[in-house]
């Protein structure tokens, strides 16, 4: 249970970051926001396969 209150935790974290992101992005040239965008996709990847690793 200690495993599972640290992971919602996380995202949580995770999900307020992506808000936080998002909001920048809305807020920023269109050349930023390309930039911006992709940086989020990677960074949730690279988030993604944590998880995979993390429960195999």
């Amino acid at each position: 249970s200690m495993i599972f209150g640290f992971f919602s935790a996380l995202i949580i974290y995770i999900n307020i970051n992506f808000f936080i992101f998002t909001f920048i992005c809305i807020f920023s040239t269109n050349f930023r926001k390309f930039i911006c965008n992709f940086c989020l996709v990677i960074i949730f990847k690279i988030f993604l396969r944590k998880i995979k690793i993390f429960y195999s």
